[in-house]
């Protein structure tokens, strides 16, 4: 009997739980569970605890284009097995935080350095090496992990916080990432040899030279909509169990409404992945990002109760899709040979956009008291972020390939 988990599924498998418990989920979904204990120790205002955020997204902007060219050369399990190992012990080191903001800045600025080669760049180049005909898809399931991540350390981190405080709770992820996550990891993600390529045509080496690549309109559209997607995702993810909690939510409700989020992106990967592979891109992109800037209207107009709920979910979707996107615009458009440095620079661009999106929201709350200034702005990214990317145009017959299907 053939094992359903066996060679490429198995990448996958893992990427999605490198990804649940790497960066992109734990680096931003878990400050906002952090926002409320530590002000409360400490006095810190928002708007500055914001500005942790803000420097660590920043830091990994100028990191990503290095990190995408060691991950060229060397490859992913070189580079990516050592950051997650680096990168729990620094979560977990979080607990020995003092009432000094700046340490505060500088462990955020550790986290990126160390953290960077956790984000989806190096597990997307895994999957896109393995995968020609069903990348999308496949691409949706490992970073769907995202989403879990999102799903389940809000509650992880509540519960922790409730029963060891604030302290135990870093501990506690970071062990999970130590002894969860770089196991699996180890065990299971690695690149294929070309001769084993689970599509025949899935050779990493075809599509345009970096150089050419950077001189393309289409490099600059796709750029140009993620920053905007990035405050987006940057304020919503770090800002909302503190903004529910100004609601007069619960913390613990807070914290699941946060986890539904999560599955929201869960759902919007597996989803878009499917339909990546049989529709094209940019259609899918009008429709999912249309949901996300409805969502971020309905809170910014204040709906509450289940109405609210509904429009968290709706921005959910929309973030969980940005990863698909991303990950297959940039292969589909410029293709391999140079995917981890574009992906690194496009990358950079999401993230200077999430390093937008927690100050806005955390010095809206901070100087008038409320988040309305703040959701206003994440409306109008939600909705301009749209556009770039209707006037891609089709994919480009790629060198070295058969043309894009």
């Amino acid at each position: 009997m053939t094992n359903p988990l066996s060679g490429p599924k198995r990448v996958v498998l893992a990427s999605s739980v490198g990804l649940a418990f790497g960066y992109s989920s734990v680096g931003v979904v878990s400050f906002g569970l952090f926002v409320l204990p530590l002000s409360q120790e400490f006095g810190w205002g928002r708007g500055d605890m914001s500005l942790a955020l803000t420097l660590m997204s920043v830091a990994v902007v100028f990191l990503s284009p290095v990190a995408g060219a060691l991950l060229d050369k060397r490859g992913v399990r070189p580079v990516l097995l050592p950051s997650i190992l680096l990168f729990g012990l620094v979560i977990a080191s979080l607990s020995l935080l003092s009432s000094n903001l700046w340490h505060y800045y500088a462990m955020y600025l550790l986290l990126a350095l160390v953290g960077v080669s956790t984000t989806p760049a190096s597990y997307s180049r895994v999957v896109v090496a393995w995968f020609d005909r069903h990348r999308g898809l496949a691409l949706g399931f490992a970073l769907a992990g995202i989403g879990v991540g999102t799903a389940v350390i809000p509650i992880l981190v509540q519960t922790l916080n409730e029963s060891f405080g604030w302290r135990g709770a870093f501990l506690g992820l970071g062990a999970v990432i130590v002894l969860l996550s770089l196991p699996v990891v180890y065990v299971w993600v690695h690149e294929p040899a070309r001769s084993t390529s689970v599509e025949a045509s899935a050779v990493p080496e075809y599509g345009y030279e970096f150089s050419d690549s950077i001189r393309m309109r289409q490099f600059y559209l796709i750029v140009a909509s993620f920053l905007l997607l990035g405050v987006v995702a940057g304020g919503i993810l770090a800002h909302l169990v503190p903004l529910l909690s100004d609601k007069g939510v619960e913390p613990s409700v807070a914290a699941r409404v946060a986890s539904l989020m999560g599955i929201a992106l869960i759902v919007a990967r597996l989803f878009t992945g499917y339909l990546l592979d049989r529709f094209f891109a940019p259609l899918i992109v009008a429709v999912f990002l249309s949901l996300q800037a409805v969502g971020a209207f309905g809170l910014l107009v204040g709906v509450d109760g289940s109405a609210a709920i509904i429009a968290i979910m709706m921005i959910g979707l929309g973030i969980g899709a940005e990863m698909d996107f991303m990950s297959y615009l940039v292969s589909r458009y410029f293709g391999l040979k140079a995917f981890s440095r574009l992906y690194g620079l496009t990358y950079a661009a999401i993230t200077v956009g999430v390093s937008i999106g927690p100050i806005v929201m955390g010095y809206s709350q901070q100087l008038s008291g409320n988040y309305q200034f703040g959701l206003q702005v994440l409306f109008v990214c939600a909705t301009a972020a749209i556009f770039p990317l209707l006037i891609l145009g089709a994919y480009p017959d790629l060198p070295g390939s058969e043309p894009a299907e």
